[in-house]
């Protein structure tokens, strides 16, 4: 049956033809080779043409032919060559000069490999892009990338797929800490010295274990005391374990520095025993007393606070693997090194050969000195430039003083950065200053006796919270807060806070979860946190004790005194309300975590078992 022809039709028609002559509709510029297949079972024509055009949506669709067939346009950008699918029952055909290709991103983020359309239509993989030094990359057919410039790139973990998936964790760098790669720059020149030391000890201590003993007494000898030297360690890793694991925390940079250097402590002394083979007993065994000390820390603090600091992804195991990557990598390359260094010196120990020679030469003593404390130098200057680089945002009591004195005098308007404090906390440097206040106090710290101490916790009690704005205390204002009495508080004349409601007999702490007094011994506002105290009252009561502490400090001479001026103390509590919120809003801002406070050793108290 026929059916007069539609005007668009014809139109359609006479493009058709024009198109079959000249092959394309229009020309491209897109260079790459396309793959096209169809189904498996599927019969192509080899002579068929593909048509090319030029598209200007992502995904535009054809109206459907007569038969229900209907064909997708799929292209990358306007401009780029397009794929054409028929969708006829049981048939895929896909013609193509700009394949789709998919890249894998690793749960870490980063780019693992990609995949396009194979040539029977199936999944086919190649790696992912890489970015060359010079900027310059080009894909082949293959899919690879090549450049002129290989080894920019071949070499650095940061820019090869490869290396990086081998020694760099998933994700790098937005996985880990903004101070990662200046830590993991010096972290790993230390290594190299740490494992070119324990070449050269492992092989002192033999050489001394041999010269102390005479050949026929050495197998059995020799063995007694290889074991006997490490007694001691064991006795030295529980005293440090105990003693030291929340110090580790708190205070983790100069902890790092110190383990490290008491290590090269314990390697000097063991580099010293073919000098003295007869003490090597002694000596092994000193050193090895020392050596566990120091790797007790040093285990703690890269196995635990280090690691919880540098992964940002929940990633600690990830970080720390890598991280022994790369120190297996570095073994190996210090191991010649470490044998070249000791048959270099090992001269000096050989006192048959000196006594041929005529006798040792002090120059040769001298040399074995140097090439020793270079190595063990190099060691503690790297692992000192490591804790420096470091900036933890956790804040702790020296960190939480420092933030809160610039608070209190810049009239409650700036903090410190993560950045600006790291640099100022050094790795040796004194964390707190002679009039900062003592948080986290003992009793004694908080008070003179017993009597004062129900004296301090009265007066807490007699403080209402309050966090109105409204009635904000701010530095220099000398107005009595209502309600309060006093009296003499110079020369230790007792003060007597009472509010309505409140008796001595019924004193019991408001809710802060906190108390101030006064430290006595270093004539300084103090402050004892109660065992049920939260982050957001360590902070409080770190506040009210600054501001207490700038009050105390601003005066020309600071009178000798045995307790805290109550009417100090309530102006303290009530700026402490009404500035917390202000102080963790500024804490943010400048990277800091305020959900955490590490307090280290400091004691708590159950307040409320006072009332």
């Amino acid at each position: 049956r026929l059916r007069r022809p539609h005007a668009g039709h014809t139109l359609a028609f006479a493009m058709r033809v024009m198109g079959a002559h000249r092959g394309a509709w229009c020309p491209v510029s897109f260079d790459r080779v396309g793959v096209s297949g169809g189904a498996p079972g599927v019969s192509r024509n080899r002579n068929q043409r593909v048509r090319r055009h030029h598209v200007s949506n992502l995904l535009t669709h054809r109206k459907p032919k007569r038969g229900g067939t209907s064909v997708v346009r799929v292209g990358a950008a306007r401009g780029d060559s397009v794929s054409e699918v028929s969708n006829l029952p049981g048939v895929a055909k896909t013609n193509t000069h700009a394949p789709i290709v998919v890249d894998e991103v690793s749960t870490g983020g980063s780019a693992t490999r990609r995949w396009r359309a194979s040539k029977n239509g199936g999944f086919e993989s190649f790696p992912a892009k890489r970015v060359p030094g010079n900027g310059k990359e080009e894909e082949t057919t293959s899919g690879e990338t090549t450049s002129d410039d290989v080894s920019s790139w071949d070499w650095d973990p940061r820019s090869s797929p490869r290396l990086r998936r081998i020694f760099l964790p998933a994700g790098y760098p937005t996985s880990v800490s903004k101070d990662y790669a200046p830590f993991i720059r010096w972290h790993l020149g230390s290594l190299i010295f740490r494992n070119v030391l324990e070449v050269l000890t492992a092989q002192s201590l033999l050489v001394a274990l041999g010269m102390g003993n005479t050949p026929g007494a050495l197998p059995l000898t020799a063995a007694t005391k290889w074991v006997l030297k490490d007694g001691l360690g064991s006795l030295s890793t529980l005293a440090a374990g105990s003693l030291g694991g929340q110090k580790y925390d708190e205070d983790p940079k100069r902890w790092w520095a110190i383990s490290n250097a008491l290590e090269d402590v314990a390697r000097a002394i063991e580099l010293l025993t073919p000098a003295a083979p007869a003490l090597f007993l002694p000596l092994a065994a000193s050193a090895t007393f020392v050596r566990s000390a120091a790797l007790t820390g040093r285990g703690s603090l890269i196995n635990g606070t280090f690691m919880q600091h540098l992964g940002r992804n929940e990633n600690l195991g990830d970080v720390r693997a890598k991280l022994e990557v790369q120190g297996r990598w570095l073994a190996l390359v210090a191991l010649p090194v470490g044998i070249g260094i000791f048959r270099a010196v090992s001269g000096v120990f050989d006192g048959d050969a000196a006594a041929d020679a005529g006798g040792t030469n002090p120059y040769a003593y001298l040399a074995t000195i140097g090439a020793y404390g270079m190595v063990i130098g190099g060691h503690t200057f790297c692992c000192w430039k490591a804790a420096v680089v470091l900036r933890f945002d956790t804040l702790n009591r020296a960190r939480l003083v420092l933030l809160a004195t610039s608070f209190v005098e810049t009239d409650g308007t700036e903090v410190p950065s993560v950045e600006e404090a790291g640099a100022a906390e050094g790795v040796y440097r004194a964390r707190f200053t002679q009039n900062a206040p003592s948080i986290g106090a003992s009793l004694p710290e908080l008070a003179l006796d017993w009597a004062g101490l129900f004296m301090v916790i009265e007066l807490e009690a007699g403080v209402a919270v309050d966090h109105g704005e409204g009635n904000a205390v701010r530095s220099g204002t000398a107005e009595t807060p209502p309600g309060v009495s006093t009296g003499d508080s110079a020369e230790g004349v007792t003060v007597a806070v009472r509010r309505e409601g409140v008796t001595a007999d019924a004193a019991t702490y408001s809710g802060r979860r906190y108390v101030l007094g006064w430290n006595c011994a270093r004539n300084v506002p103090s402050v004892s946190l109660a065992a049920d105290a939260e982050p957001r009252h360590v902070i409080a009561a770190t506040l009210a004790a600054t501001f207490a502490a700038t009050q105390i400090n601003s005066q020309v001479t600071a009178p000798k005194q045995t307790r805290l001026d109550p009417f100090l103390a309530e102006m303290s509590y009530r700026y402490a309300d009404q500035f917390e919120n202000e102080f963790k809003r500024l804490a943010r801002r400048g990277g800091w975590r305020v959900d955490f406070v590490q307090m280290g050793t400091a004691p708590k108290y159950a307040f409320k078992d006072f009332s």
